[in-house]
């Protein structure tokens, strides 16, 4: 059950990242005079790390469901079953923190500074 624990809160931190993210870059305008929230490359990478983030979820939590549903109905769990599961929850923490590496390199020069959460959450998902 710990890699479980750990892949949750893996996912959870990168959903943090992505809601300061959104909060972070709503009113925010590059030196040239343009709408981060208008430029389509930014909204579209974002949209991707946000698809990482909810598959990782949805992914984590359809094979943990199956794990669960086979233990109340008392049957056994295979190898097969156990191994596919541990498989997919490695897979899903590696595709949140990625995710949570395109929208901290999405941030700008200031998401490093202590006072912005997002380099706090970038660390979290790192360690």
């Amino acid at each position: 059950m710990l890699p479980l624990g750990i892949t949750s809160a893996v996912i959870g931190i990168a959903e943090g990242a992505l809601a300061a993210h959104l909060d972070y870059q709503r009113n925010r305008i590059t030196a040239m005079g343009t709408a981060i929230r208008d430029d389509p490359y930014v909204l579209y990478t974002i949209s991707e790390a946000a698809a990482e983030i909810a598959a990782s979820r949805s992914q984590l939590l359809d094979g943990i469901s199956r794990l669960y549903d086979l233990a109340d109905a008392g049957k056994p769990i295979a190898f097969e079953d156990r191994s596919v599961v541990r498989r997919n929850q490695v897979r899903c923490a590696w595709r949140a923190v990625s995710a949570v590496d395109e929208i901290f390199a999405r941030s700008g020069g200031n998401a490093v500074r202590k006072n912005n959460a997002l380099q706090r959450f970038w660390r979290d998902a790192h360690v």
